[in-house]
């Protein structure tokens, strides 16, 4: 971590030291993790792969997909569309959960916006049915 941190911020001792810190404590988080479930696992594990090494950005990583993981398990997808808007998202984006989230969110959103629009007249109709063909 030494050598990482060094090379990273050459002569800048307090950055060094500010990294180096950083990473110990990521990495004594992550080796006190409770891993009992295969999913944590799979996340942790292609948090490791992503990031090689650097344990600050793997908690980081890991924690975000376990925040979104925890957000779709909670959720209650009362409507057809919902239902529909969460399987394309997790079909575009399968483990990713923290993406699956965003898309998820940002979908709905849109089409809670389009289903509120106001259209007063027939160009406004018009461009909304070529949008919703594209």
């Amino acid at each position: 971590m030494t050598e990482k941190a060094e090379q990273d911020w050459p002569g800048d001792y307090e950055m060094q030291n500010y990294q180096v810190e950083n990473q110990m404590a990521a990495f004594y988080a992550l080796s006190d993790l409770q891993i009992d479930e295969e999913y944590q696992e799979t996340l942790l594990n292609e948090a490791s792969n992503d990031w090689n090494g650097d344990y600050e950005m793997i908690q980081y990583q890991y924690d975000n997909q376990i925040t979104a993981h925890d957000w779709g398990e909670n959720l209650e997808l009362e409507s057809d569309v919902e239902k529909q808007i969460m399987e394309d998202a997790k079909a575009d984006w399968g483990n990713d959960t923290e993406m699956v989230q965003y898309q998820y969110e940002n979908q709905l959103q849109a089409y809670n916006w389009i289903q509120n629009l106001e259209l007063d007249t027939d160009v406004k109709k018009q461009i909304l049915e070529d949008a919703k063909a594209q």
